[in-house]
């Protein structure tokens, strides 16, 4: 007896379809990461700005003893370092095949990002901050 199966595809077919969704997600969200990086950036700057004119202590009571520090002609350098990762999963493909099911595939997929600000301080108050990599905003 044979049977038919609707709508059943290869399983190359399926993994394709996957793949493809998948980049599909990530296009529209570098997409919309890319719109609206000038007004992240934008703000961040605002946001980390807030410390000019503020104490040394201050800055310090609030994140902590820097990640490194140095002194070059009456301006103190302070630095802070933070990183975070994110990632997803890529899903299995799995068919079935006359008793069981067999899955392959499927990974996770992460990306790290580093955000370095550095603090000028002379005379005990911030006086220029600056900020450098992909994970600040």
């Amino acid at each position: 007896m044979n049977k038919m199966f609707l709508n059943k595809m290869p399983p190359t077919q399926t993994l394709l379809n996957k793949i493809t969704a998948i980049i599909t997600g990530l296009l529209v969200l570098s997409l919309t990461a890319c719109q609206s990086y000038e007004t992240r950036q934008a703000n961040y700057t605002q946001k980390i700005n807030h410390w000019v004119g503020q104490p040394e202590a201050a800055l310090i009571a609030t994140l902590g003893a820097p990640a490194a520090f140095y002194d070059s002609k009456g301006s103190r350098f302070l630095t802070y370092r933070r990183s975070y990762t994110e990632g997803y999963q890529v899903p299995a493909d799995c068919t079935s095949n006359g008793g069981g099911r067999f899955c392959y595939g499927g990974e996770f997929i992460s990306s790290t990002y580093v955000c370095q600000e550095t603090f000028e301080v002379q005379g005990g108050v911030i006086r220029h901050v600056n900020f450098v990599g992909d994970g600040c905003f």
